[in-house]
């Protein structure tokens, strides 16, 4: 618990967007980006949906970022701090066992450079990018995945494209979705699991 403790500035027992981006570093000892930040607070808030992560829900954050931080600098063959779409789908097909092709990940590269242009360079991907990918696509690959949404899309990809834009701009159908799925076993909401996320048939 040291590390969150650290973090905790203002000693709430949470953790705020800033407080995250003080306390997180890239393996470039760079900070992220604010909205990133923003991003993985309001996508693993889970519980009390204010803004905040409590300690139950860091630690989900940790893992996580750790796992896809890790591959990542797999993908990163030269070291740049980017990795490039063709790197990117291996990365991907690595976490979420699934073969998105070549069009899909550049409309994916397309889309975050329009939301995140500090993060996303020509047709690459930095971390801070990869990450605020990863917690968008862990959450709604989960929901596609057991049925958990609303929409009928033909394929994995297309369900992505359509709710992954929504939900970079804070909304779309993930979070009642989501807490409806988790609520109606009386079970508290929870970040989706790493290895729950498979999507191969």
């Amino acid at each position: 618990r040291e590390w969150f403790d650290l973090m905790d500035i203002d000693g709430d027992g949470l953790i705020s967007a800033q407080e995250l981006r003080c306390g997180l570093l890239s393996p470039a000892c760079k900070p992220f980006t604010q909205p990133t930040c923003r991003l993985l607070v309001r996508i693993f808030d889970t519980h009390a949906r204010n803004s905040q992560l409590e300690f139950g829900e860091f630690l989900e954050l940790r893992s996580f970022l750790h796992e896809w931080s890790m591959t990542f600098l797999d993908q990163d063959h030269d070291r740049s701090g980017s990795i490039d779409q063709f790197e990117l789908i291996v990365a991907l097909s690595t976490i979420y066992k699934h073969q998105f092709n070549p069009q899909f990940i550049s409309r994916l590269i397309a889309l975050l450079k329009s939301r995140l242009s500090r993060s996303v360079h020509r047709m690459s991907l930095s971390l801070d990018a990869f990450l605020a990918l990863n917690a968008c696509l862990s959450r709604l690959a989960r929901l596609y995945k057991t049925g958990g949404h609303r929409y009928t899309a033909p394929s994995l990809e297309d369900y992505l494209l359509r709710e992954l834009p929504r939900m970079l701009d804070g909304e779309g159908e993930f979070l009642a979705a989501a807490d409806n799925a988790n609520n109606a076993d009386g079970a508290q909401p929870r970040a989706p699991a790493a290895s729950s996320v498979e999507l191969s048939s």
